[in-house]
């Protein structure tokens, strides 16, 4: 593996949670996160908190242990997610991305789905974030 790459495979760890304040238990999001390497992608899968507003949303990734790996912070602009996002204790530069959040109730019975998916911006074979949790 090339070691370049690695501030990016171990920030793409993901976990979210969808609070306006305060992470609980019900809010974790299941999330992965994907970046090129040569001839593959690395692939990372784990869960994150997200705190959204109309205007704003921040997300916090996180390992294992709880440390930080990743934040993404942004604007929401006509209903398109704009962000920066930066590695923690890592050289690797800040990565501008885009993308869609998204909300679904489910056609039989309550409950639903909540997903945001994040691509870097003009790179192909850049980073890619998505998230999904069940709505109760």
């Amino acid at each position: 593996m090339n070691l370049r790459h690695m501030p990016a495979l171990l920030l793409s760890f993901v976990i979210l949670g969808h609070t306006v304040a305060v992470d609980s238990a019900e809010s974790k999001w299941a999330a992965f996160s994907a970046i090129s390497g040569v001839n593959k992608w690395f692939v990372v899968t784990g869960s994150a908190r997200v705190v959204m507003s109309k205007e704003a949303f921040m997300i916090e990734m996180f390992d294992d242990d709880g440390n930080v790996l990743l934040i993404v912070n942004g604007r929401v602009r006509g209903g398109e997610l704009h962000g920066v996002a930066v590695w923690q204790e890592s050289d690797d530069s800040p990565r501008r991305m885009r993308g869609r959040y998204k909300s679904m109730k489910w056609r039989d019975g309550p409950g639903g789905r909540e997903a945001i998916l994040l691509t870097e911006v003009n790179e192909p074979m850049g980073l890619t974030l998505g998230v999904m949790k069940e709505r109760p």
